[in-house]
């Protein structure tokens, strides 16, 4: 006789506050690294410094992962295989402060 299934818990950790530690940790923003823009209360861009590069690591990340609203990805150690030495020093911080085998919840 089958065995009626059960709902089950996955654990997952949220993507979005997962960055905020990790701003912190680096002591910059992973979206805006070189500070291109300096943002309001409400996040809208109030400088723009043309002498720096815009290098956000969510672009990175969306390049090189299914992202979705609502989904769960993996950020581990062959997104180093991608990455230049400022996108790798954000997945290893990333690897070092979660873990290697982590699922992080993205929504929005």
């Amino acid at each position: 006789m089958r065995i009626k299934p059960e709902p089950f818990t996955k654990q997952y950790l949220d993507y979005h506050e997962c960055e905020a530690w990790i701003n912190a940790r680096l002591g910059y923003s992973i979206n805006d690294t070189q500070g291109k823009f300096m943002l309001d209360s409400y996040g809208t861009a109030i400088k723009h410094d043309q002498t720096k590069e815009y290098r956000n690591w969510w672009h990175f990340l969306v390049e090189n992962r299914e992202v979705s609203n609502g989904c769960s990805i993996y950020i581990d150690s062959d997104l180093l295989i991608s990455g230049n030495e400022w996108q790798n020093e954000i997945t290893k911080t990333f690897i070092k402060e979660f873990g290697e085998k982590i699922e992080y919840y993205v929504s929005w």
